[in-house]
């Protein structure tokens, strides 16, 4: 296939017989592309979309439509600059096809407002446009509540309000239910059709009052001088969902009025913990045994099938950088280290990130043999001066909305009284988390890429 992801959507019928219809299309500001080790080139526009491999033929014909060659002779255009095009490509309504798909996946844009008349074909139905993945967020009490609390605080009837990563429009609904005076919705998912039945099924919309926006921020401009921006734009890792690249480029292209904007929430804040995982936890016994087959993948096979499988399965699995998410209960976890702060961050504008750069190094020490260790990382969200949220079990702020982040230790020595040397650092766009910690015969015992 010329382009690929988790879906089954490519090689939708084309709807354009005049390929002229599609000259008003352009490519979204908020794409991205990587180059990986073995060639192939990766696309995504954020968390929601996913990412989608496509081949050079498309990544030739996205960038002569940035340099504004015209849709009708893009096809053309690509032929005459490639020896031989992909055998799926080599069709002009196949080529077009492709660059639907695209288009339905908001790489390609045609229009900022949003209404009933938008297509959404297939925005993202499998991430937040999912209604059961909105209803998992505004049911949260405890995370929605503090929100609006801080909402409320701040709303008058002169106020331009924001809503970046809209989702389900609850923040929109109860800023136009504060009486703001204008509300602007920013979201990619085809959740953003929604948003306007919602609201006047409330009696709450006005088209003087809102506007929508069926697009990714980075191609949403606003003129207007705003007051306040709200957004949770954080995952279970606080940096994956680009909450930091996203905040920071909006702000850079609101109008400058010498009035400081108000961003819901203030900032969040990155923790490490060690704790012993305990055997009421239902994710203690494979997780033990995990760690008992990779103390022992040198002794030689004993004769029994399935721990040799087990030891054997583990030698080529590549789980030197295991980490995964999960929910713990409070009673099931304990602290072996007093809890680590590794980032401190203000989303107030301006939002400043150099300081997040630097490697972050430091030193814990265990003062008993645990059971089974584990590396976690928790946030805290400052949603306002009062208002906080964190992911959590054991904190008196602590919803169950997001999961902790969970490094197991890898190690085959005793960990008491031993220093866990820890590095720490952020990816150059702030999306990324990574660690790494080993013991002082240098020995590596958890290693975190989020982006794995």
């Amino acid at each position: 296939m010329c382009v690929s992801k988790t879906y089954e959507t490519i090689g939708c019928a084309f709807k354009y017989k005049d390929f002229h219809t599609m000259s008003h299309l352009k490519l979204s500001k908020a794409i991205k592309f990587t180059f990986a080790d073995d060639g192939s080139i990766e696309t995504q526009l954020s968390a929601s979309s996913g990412k989608f491999i496509i081949s050079e033929d498309i990544f030739l014909a996205l960038m002569l439509l940035k340099q504004g060659v015209d849709f009708a002779n893009l096809h053309k255009a690509v032929k005459g600059l490639t020896k031989k095009l992909h055998k799926v490509l080599e069709d002009e309504n196949s080529f077009y096809d492709v660059l639907e798909d695209l288009k339905d996946h908001g790489f390609l844009i045609e229009s900022e407002k949003f209404g009933e008349d938008r297509d959404s074909h297939n925005r993202f139905l499998d991430g937040f446009g999912n209604p059961w993945i909105q209803w998992a967020m505004i049911s949260n009490e405890h995370r929605t509540n503090a929100f609006l609390k801080a909402l409320k605080k701040v709303v008058t009837p002169t106020s331009t309000l924001v809503d970046l990563g809209a989702g389900s429009g609850i923040f929109s609904a109860a800023a136009l239910f504060f009486k703001a005076k204008k509300v602007y919705a920013v979201e990619e998912s085809s959740q953003a059709l929604k948003i306007p039945h919602i609201l006047k099924q409330m009696g709450l919309f006005h088209k003087d009052k809102f506007k929508g926006f069926f697009l990714n921020s980075y191609d949403v401009t606003i003129d207007d001088k705003v007051d306040i921006v709200i957004s949770e734009l954080f995952g279970n890792d606080p940096f994956q969902e680009g909450v930091l690249p996203t905040l920071k480029d909006f702000f850079s292209r609101l109008p400058l009025t010498g009035q400081k904007t108000i961003c819901i929430p203030k900032g969040f804040e990155v923790f490490l913990d060690v704790c012993d995982i305990q055997p009421q936890c239902p994710l203690f016994p494979r997780l033990h045994s995990f760690q008992k087959f990779k103390r022992n993948l040198s002794l030689k096979p004993q004769g029994e099938f399935y721990d040799d499988f087990l030891k054997a399965f583990l030698i080529p699995s590549a789980m030197d950088h295991l980490h995964f998410e999960y929910n713990f209960n409070k009673n099931e976890i304990v602290s072996l280290h007093k809890s680590v702060s590794l980032y401190k961050i203000s989303l107030e504008p301006p939002i400043q990130t150099k300081h997040l750069h630097t490697k972050k190094k430091f030193t814990l020490n265990i003062q008993k043999d645990p059971i089974c260790p584990a590396l976690i990382l928790w946030f805290r969200i400052y949603v306002d001066d009062t208002e906080t949220i964190s992911n959590h079990p054991q904190q008196h702020d602590s919803s169950f909305h997001w999961k902790l982040l969970v490094v197991p230790l890898q190690y085959q020595e005793q960990l008491r009284h031993q220093d866990i040397f820890i590095q720490t650092f952020l990816s150059h766009e702030h999306t990324c988390l990574n660690l790494c910690a080993t013991l002082k015969s240098g020995k590596r015992i958890a290693v975190l890429n989020t982006r794995c």
